[in-house]
């Protein structure tokens, strides 16, 4: 295996030489004019290089529409692009785009999530590398769609870097070959649906740190058990120290391969070998079923282990070895052989042993997120939508006036638990802070063991009329009759000031208060909003010699 592995590396390296030159483009969202867009020159900081000609003339790191794709030979003597991104980005052009360069690299400092809200195409032999800053610590790309490949493309997940997207396909009927999905030590690719290699040859996932996928599919391939045949299997490979956790299955056919190496583990429901499919134990395979059919091969090797608890060889063609002697089952001892089997028959028993390694990074499926700001109300809304929940138990819902790195919780959402249907959820914040600022949410879930992940960041600017800080409102409005707050504008908010105020509706009006600051007004009104009728109500509120009558609305 080692050899082979070698192999591939210089035939990808052969397929990816390009100029040694690059165009660095760094995100700065503090430059005057900046729209947080990465289609935005203005939000860039960009070192024009001689002889980049060819694409230097983009102000922002180039990309391009799908249904433009160029060829490999119409972009390799284009410079490399480098792209550094120091804080989160949403990358919406408004259509399915590739990153447009022959090798791009894409870097994220500590922290920080790219938020992909496109399905994202590979063009032809290009190299797209996702890369941290220092390679310890952790960034996000978040894909919220489809990654479908190209021929001879290349996919780097680097150390520090976890890759989510929902599925990895071919866009196309054409049998594109030499794909590689290349996942560092110390990172994560994780697949919300699944990853098929269907037709052509060569194409590739190695995996030396954590591959999580619902489903993976490989078909096609060479024939052949030789490394050169091996070679050009369509194979999902799990190096030293790897480990691939498949929540649905494995389906292998054709003249494909899966292979799990000294140190790597592989754990998943079930396992379907059929056509000519070849299977290679080194390391270690926890398999709750496993079916063979057809012509498919299982080689156990010395030192390997396989745990399962359902074995199944339909087929009479297909062959079964432990150290090199061919077997009728995997359980069949052969002297001197130090490749184990272990059955775990009961459920139970599986359960024990299995954890819950297949949902811990997947507890739940997202298909959308959205953020609606309601301007008529004053009101913010939140929705989303999950397709499969497993141990889930809420929703906490947070929001930032100060960017991205002061979040706190605002509310909570109980979740479904567990569901393998469509589950509609919403959030309404109506007590959102007036200031005229740009506010950030993104939905914390939560399982039933206290571990967490977070949603794609949204934000919203609410109306312009809540940046003048010389009008006198109250919020929310309309409230719900559980909370009424004052907001007095340029008046300063001290305690030695003299308010006075009382509240009419068609019904009655209130006594009338006299307290010393904004505060005391705010601490009355949230015990008054709860003993107010439905509908109209007036605030008549004088401070000094300033007097208002402000109108808001309980629903």
């Amino acid at each position: 295996m080692k050899g082979f592995y070698i192999t591939y590396i210089a035939l990808v390296l052969l397929f990816v030489s390009g100029p040694a030159i690059s165009q660095t483009y760094t995100y700065n969202a503090t430059k005057s004019g900046c729209t947080n867009s990465w289609m935005d020159g203005n939000c860039w900081d960009k070192v024009n290089i001689p002889g980049c000609s060819l694409n230097s003339s983009s102000t922002f790191p180039p990309i391009i529409a799908a249904t433009a794709l160029p060829g490999y030979n119409a972009i390799r003597n284009n410079c490399d692009v480098n792209v550094i991104l120091n804080q989160t980005l949403t990358l919406d052009p408004g259509f399915d785009f590739a990153f447009n360069g022959p090798i791009y690299n894409i870097t994220l400092t500590d922290g920080v999530s790219l938020n992909i809200a496109r399905h994202t195409y590979l063009i032809e032999r290009a190299v797209l590398s996702f890369l941290h800053a220092t390679g310890t610590g952790e960034s996000r790309v978040n894909i919220d769609g489809n990654i479908f490949y190209n021929k001879q493309s290349v996919v780097n997940i680097r150390n520090g870097i976890i890759l989510e997207t929902d599925n990895v396909l071919n866009p196309s009927s054409n049998q594109f070959e030499g794909i590689l999905f290349q996942v560092d030590p110390q990172a994560t690719f994780r697949i919300g649906g699944t990853l098929s290699f269907t037709n052509g040859n060569s194409n590739k996932v190695i995996v030396e740190g954590t591959f999580e996928v619902r489903q993976l599919n490989l078909d096609a391939g060479n024939p052949g058990t030789t490394p050169t045949a091996i070679a050009n299997k369509n194979a999902l490979i799990i190096k030293g120290t790897g480990s691939s956790n498949v929540c649905s299955g494995i389906n292998i056919k054709g003249d494909s391969f899966l292979s799990v190496e000294v140190g790597g583990a592989l754990n998943l429901v079930s396992l379907e070998l059929a056509g000519s499919a070849l299977f290679d134990i080194y390391g270690a395979a926890n398999i709750k079923s496993m079916t063979m059919l057809g012509d498919s091969w299982m080689r156990m090797f010395a030192g390997s282990q396989f745990i399962n608890q359902t074995f199944t060889k339909s087929s009479g063609s297909a062959r079964i070895f432990k150290c090199g002697t061919e077997v009728a089952m995997p359980s069949t001892s052969v002297g001197g052989c130090t490749a184990g089997y272990t059955l775990f028959p009961a459920e139970e028993e599986w359960a024990d042993f299995s954890g819950d390694w297949c949902f811990r990074l997947l507890p739940i499926k997202i298909l959308e997120e959205q953020l609606i700001y309601e301007e008529k109300y004053n009101q913010i809304h939140l929705h989303w939508v999950t397709t499969a929940e497993w141990e889930n138990s809420h929703f906490e819902i947070e929001r930032s006036v100060k960017g991205v790195e002061d979040f706190v919780q605002i509310g909570t959402v109980k979740g479904m638990g567990w569901s393998n249907d469509q589950v509609t959820y919403s959030f309404e914040d109506s007590d959102y802070p007036m200031t005229g600022d740009r506010l950030y949410y993104r939905i914390k879930q939560v399982d039933l063991k206290g571990r967490y992940s977070f949603g794609h960041i949204m934000s919203v600017t609410p109306f312009s009329i809540h940046k003048s800080l010389a009008i006198w409102y109250v919020y929310p409005n309309p409230s719900k009759g559980n909370k009424l707050t004052v907001r007095l504008g340029e008046i300063n908010p001290s305690n030695d000031l003299s308010i006075r105020f009382r509240i009419i509706n068609a019904f009655s009006t209130t006594e009338e208060y006299l307290v010393s600051s904004e505060r005391k007004v705010n601490d009355i009104l949230s015990n008054l909003v709860r003993q107010l009728p439905k509908g109209i109500n007036i605030l008549e509120i004088q401070v000094d010699k300033r007097f208002e009558m402000i109108k808001f609305i309980v629903d």
